[in-house]
């Protein structure tokens, strides 16, 4: 990805911009030629002449005026478009990932991706590179005009445009490194925001909310130190370009007075000259500023890059499973986290339609087992199979269509319980009032169409918890999965609901149940094959 390749991919668009800065630009040059000869034509005392230069001076910069507004509108709407495919762009990455490589970021880091990063992108990369089309534009138009006058003028113009371009680039590395950094800080600050304000119900008990403003205001110091030192960096490219921009423009004026007083061009090409060299000039004096803003984002994009790059390569075909049993062979598991041992040589055997309850103290590794069972994480040591097939033969999908696995805090999106329920799959509503029946979060068919109407909230919050979990539930089994694992599904459900689910899926004799519980429920205890215990 890069800011050429997005251009190149709206190229229409893009065309259409450029025809209109090209006739901005073209106005703009005509108009200072009419300034010039409207002070001919003063100075030879041509009324007549003077009134019609004059009168097509006005009509030139009302045109500039026109072209000008929907140049900026529809640079917006192009802009707006290009952030959209960058973001559907990221958005593609992250639904092709791997979860294990997924969660090596929080959230927030993929929300100021999408906002901060995105949004530099606009500023910095996509609306500068149209500003520079806009100054090489009027700079070329502006150089053959200087021609027509006389070329010692035009020579000099070009020879200041070299120095004025090449000059600043010497900033441009520092400028990429900070850059760089600042995305690095936008990460951390959204991070760190959205951490502390989580926890606002648990300060709150313990009356410390005055922790929020104090971690917010230490993440918002860092990011300003980086913001500062991109701004530093961005005015000494400026400064520089700005120099240079008074000392070129200056110049062509004291040396078209020189030939204006040698006869060699009429007076009013002081006027001319003075608007042309503005138009090149001014441009160029932040042209290496606008280029650096341009080069600044690669780091952006290599980020994106880079994040493509690290996920794991899946198999692309789907392995067809064997009949072979058992449907999962574990032998000398292990699996370690920051160095520390969770899982050692563990072997188990998982067969088909059987029931499996997980138990073991805090810190056994009971999650951790089942969603190396649910092939969420494969940096594990030993040999894993499903239906006779090694698990790094298997691709992600053809595990996710066998495998249901419910965290023990599930997770929803902000729309109605059907919504939730049906994601990107369709069901009828006869479906989805049987499944939530089924799980008893309601009581009849009747009271399922409403239930299956309301809101959610954000993060399920007008729910509570136990519904929650039986929502969840019903989403997975609406799937008719082979295996469900269940952490702690069952555990915010009051007594008598949860035994209930429970046996509701101890008796599907085509389901083979893997759950891990610590309030396992005597009623229900005897209807397990076996008990795998961790230590």
């Amino acid at each position: 990805m890069s800011v050429g390749n997005f251009i190149l991919k709206n190229k229409t668009k893009s065309l259409l911009l450029l025809l209109v800065i090209v006739i901005v630009q073209l106005l703009t040059v005509f108009s200072a030629v009419l300034n010039a000869q409207m002070i001919n034509e003063l100075i030879k005392f041509n009324m007549r002449q003077f009134e019609i230069k004059t009168s097509l001076l006005l009509l030139s910069w009302l045109l500039v005026a026109l072209f000008t507004y929907f140049k900026l509108i529809y640079t917006e709407k192009v802009l707006q478009h290009i952030n959209t495919q960058i973001r559907a762009k990221i958005t593609q990455s992250i639904i092709a990932d791997q979860r294990e490589h997924y969660n090596k970021r929080t959230v927030g880091a993929y929300v100021s991706w999408m906002n901060n990063d995105i949004e530099a992108i606009k500023d910095q990369g996509m609306s500068m590179f149209f500003v520079v089309v806009e100054g090489i534009v009027g700079t070329i138009l502006s150089l053959i005009t200087l021609i027509k006058y006389n070329w010692v003028l035009a020579i000099t113009a070009l020879i200041f445009t070299g120095i004025i371009i090449v000059v600043p680039r010497i900033f441009n590395k520092i400028l990429a490194k900070v850059t760089a950094k600042l995305t690095v800080e936008n990460e951390k600050f959204v991070d760190s925001a959205e951490d502390i304000l989580a926890g606002f119900n648990m300060l709150y008990t313990f009356r410390a909310l005055n922790l929020i403003t104090l971690k917010i205001v230490a993440a918002s110091n860092k990011l300003n130190v980086a913001n500062v030192n991109r701004i530093k960096v961005q005015s000494k490219i400026a400064t520089t370009g700005f120099l240079l921009n008074v000392v070129a423009q200056v110049s062509l004026m004291g040396i078209t007075g020189i030939l204006a007083l040698h006869h060699v061009v009429p007076i009013g090409t002081i006027a001319a000259v003075g608007g042309l060299s503005a138009t090149i000039f001014n441009s160029l004096g932040n042209m290496s500023s606008y280029l650096g803003m341009i080069s600044g984002v690669k780091p952006i994009f290599d980020k994106f890059a880079n994040y493509q790059n690290q996920q794991q390569n899946e198999v692309s075909s789907d392995v067809i499973a064997s009949n072979a049993t058992p449907l999962i062979s574990v032998q000398n598991l292990g699996y370690k986290f920051d160095g520390n041992e969770i899982i050692a040589d563990l072997n188990l055997a998982i067969k088909e339609g059987q029931k499996y309850l997980v138990v073991g103290e805090s810190g056994s590794g009971k999650s951790t087992l089942v969603k190396i069972l649910a092939g969420y994480y494969g940096n594990y040591t030993g040999k894993l199979q499903f239906a006779g097939n090694d698990y790094h033969d298997l691709t992600q999908k053809y595990l996710l269509d066998k495998i249901m696995y419910i965290d023990q805090t599930p997770q929803f999106i902000h729309g109605t319980v059907a919504e939730n329920l049906s994601l990107v799959n369709e069901f009828s509503n006869e479906e989805l009032a049987a499944v939530i029946l089924s799980v008893g979060l309601v009581a009849d068919t009747t009271e399922a169409a409403d239930f299956l109407t309301r809101e959610l909230g954000n993060k399920g919050n007008q729910f509570s918890g136990g519904q929650l979990q039986r929502i969840a539930l019903a989403r997975a089994l609406l799937r008719k999965p082979e295996i469900l694992i269940l952490d702690e599904g069952t555990s915010a459900i009051d007594k008598e609901n949860a035994i209930m689910v429970e046996n509701l899926l101890l008796n599907d004799d085509q389901l083979t149940l893997l759950m891990i519980s610590h309030t396992m429920h005597a009623e229900n205890s005897q209807y397990f094959d076996e008990i795998i215990e961790l230590n």
